[in-house]
């Protein structure tokens, strides 16, 4: 059996759209692949070693945040004492890419190189600052990428990346977990209760509390969705650096009582609340894909999103949800209130955007796909 060494800078249990594609993609294909995953331990009661969903993960560091910051080296030391690495895959453009980078300058393997980032170039640039030229050479070493979206391909072509190297697969959705029909009528209605909704309207946005994906915004927002649906009321799923922030403005709003901020959840809990929603909202300023958004439709929630990104790949004005202007907030609130005021069109965007979903984005079809990658670059190795 061939070995995949992963190098991804964080996993289990940081889970990320970047993360979840990489558990989706090992726990179907483990029984064709050996997978040792190399990523960083940040914290001290995550063990060095262990076994997951098929695959061996390493973690390095000394068990502190400090990881993040060291990990390049470490997981390259790590990864070098592994025996019978058939090829190496990086996931995303930061300091897995580098990783990989490095471990391949001293033991060449085939390689490939996903690509998810969701951040734009100029919050990239910003946060690398004199550093960014690494970050589009980093595009260019492996021998195929695989990107999730064409907004993502269309990047690396514009960093160099060879276009014929370049195959576009997106993320996928577990239907067995974001579907209305894995949970009985009583299991949402006891959600329901427990959180004390009532006769209230659920407004629903899963999210990293962050700059980049227009929570403010949506925030900002729900005054004006409140005077035309006095029976709103916003849960937020996630957590991040804004939190604190986002806290002290729907007070500041006097809204406080219409945002609810439930924190991270295991992707179970997350398609329970979902069932529960009207509108899923996302207004963000950048996007690799959305894989949150998908997983709303796939749930037959309506979505509301900004045409950034990857996002108009599947998003299609009034057929599967509506756009919003990014960094307006009247804007997020005029979209909203339509679909909570047309009853038809949100059971119209709910139903084409679960077909769309059930068609085109399954994980079993993205493993599979990548298991051609695998296969195809592996092939490299034989010559």
């Amino acid at each position: 059996m061939k070995t995949v060494l992963i190098f991804s800078w964080f996993y289990l249990p940081y889970l990320g759209g970047a993360e979840l594609f990489v558990r989706e993609i090992v726990s179907r294909l483990a029984g064709r692949y050996r997978f040792v995953i190399v990523t960083a331990r940040v914290d001290r009661a995550l063990p060095r070693r262990e076994t997951c969903d098929g695959a061996e993960i390493v973690r390095v560091g000394f068990g502190r945040p400090v990881d993040k910051l060291l990990y390049p080296l470490p997981a390259v030391f790590r990864a070098l004492d592994l025996d019978s690495v058939s090829l190496v895959h990086a996931i995303m453009v930061n300091a897995s890419a580098l990783a990989s980078y490095l471990y391949l300058l001293v033991k060449r393997r085939p390689s490939l190189l996903t690509l998810q980032n969701g951040d734009s170039e100029e919050y990239v640039r910003r946060y690398l600052g004199p550093a960014f030229p690494i970050y589009p050479r980093l595009h260019r070493p492996f021998d195929r990428i695989h990107a999730i979206s064409r907004h993502l391909r269309d990047q690396a072509v514009g960093y160099g990346a060879d276009p014929a190297r370049i195959s576009v697969i997106p993320n996928g959705v577990d239907a067995s977990v974001f579907s209305r029909g894995a949970y009985s009528r009583e299991e949402l209605d006891e959600l329901r209760s427990g959180l004390g909704l009532g006769g209230k309207r659920v407004i629903l946005s899963v999210s990293r509390l962050v700059v980049k994906n227009g929570i403010e915004e949506l925030i900002q927002a729900m005054p004006s969705v409140a005077k035309r649906h006095k029976d709103a009321l916003l849960l937020l799923i996630g957590d991040g650096e804004d939190r604190a922030h986002l806290q002290k403005l729907a007070a500041e709003l006097e809204i406080d009582d219409r945002v609810r901020f439930l924190g991270r959840m295991e992707p179970r809990d997350v398609a329970r609340h979902l069932c529960l929603a009207e509108v899923f909202v996302r207004p963000s300023v950048s996007e690799g894909l959305g894989t949150a958004f998908l997983e709303a439709l796939a749930c037959e929630v309506p979505i509301v999103g900004t045409p950034v990104g990857g996002i108009p790949e599947f998003l299609a004005n009034g057929t599967t949800g509506l756009f919003c202007e990014p960094g307006d907030p009247e804007s997020v609130a005029r979209a909203v209130s339509r679909l909570l005021s047309d009853p038809d069109l949100a059971r119209s965007c709910a139903a084409r955007g679960k077909e769309m979903v059930s068609e085109s984005y399954r994980w079993d079809a993205v493993a599979e796909r990548i298991a051609g990658l695998y296969d195809e670059l592996l092939r490299l190795e034989a010559k």
